[in-house]
């Protein structure tokens, strides 16, 4: 699914109930930041495997799920982020073990793309978990969003997002700095 289009920032994706629009923002959402948000079934059961592939499962089957996201830069880079993990069926899906997560990265075409020794970073450093509620949201819950969300928590996203608020922190960095020598 290609989400990129130079007219907009904003992709909205449309479909009945029961079509998958939930499914893909939880999708896209585990792969970033190791979370379901929008998790509607019994996590007991069905844990990141689709109920039908549990159901048609027999014991001792192994049961796999990875997402995986390709995120281009304005600057060319482009980035592969993948997060993984691996069920074994025995009356329901159960976790193996650890999580795999990585990303590969590619600044320059002639060199090909690197895997990032701290995946968990580098999202924190180009796709931020303190952003995401502002980004990637069920439309569902729209409407809660904005009836409940604070006007300063918003306020204070936009202001990083267009890193406005560096120019803030400094300034108050500043003041400080120049009453302790008006003190001295």
């Amino acid at each position: 699914l290609d989400l990129a289009d130079e007219r907009t920032d904003v992709a909205v994706i449309v479909g009945s109930n029961g079509t998958g629009k939930t499914n893909l923002l939880n999708a896209i959402i585990w792969c970033l930041y190791g979370r379901e948000d929008y998790y509607g079934h019994d996590q007991e059961s069905s844990p990141l495997v689709n109920q039908k592939t549990v159901d048609e499962a027999t014991d001792g089957d192994l049961l796999s799920c990875s997402v995986t996201l390709d995120i281009g830069f304005e600057s060319g880079a482009e980035a592969q982020v993948t997060r993984s993990q691996d069920f074994i069926q025995a009356g329901k899906a159960t976790s193996t073990g650890a999580i795999d997560f990585k990303v590969l990265e590619m600044r320059d075409p002639a060199k090909g793309f690197a895997k990032i020794a701290n995946p968990d970073h580098w999202i924190e450093r180009w796709v931020p978990s303190r952003l995401e509620p502002y980004f990637l949201f069920d439309g569902e819950r729209l409407d809660n969003f904005f009836r409940h969300a604070e006007a300063k928590k918003v306020q204070d996203a936009v202001l990083q997002i267009a890193q406005i608020d560096l120019l803030g922190r400094l300034i108050t960095h500043l003041d400080t700095v120049a009453g302790g020598l008006y003190s001295k």
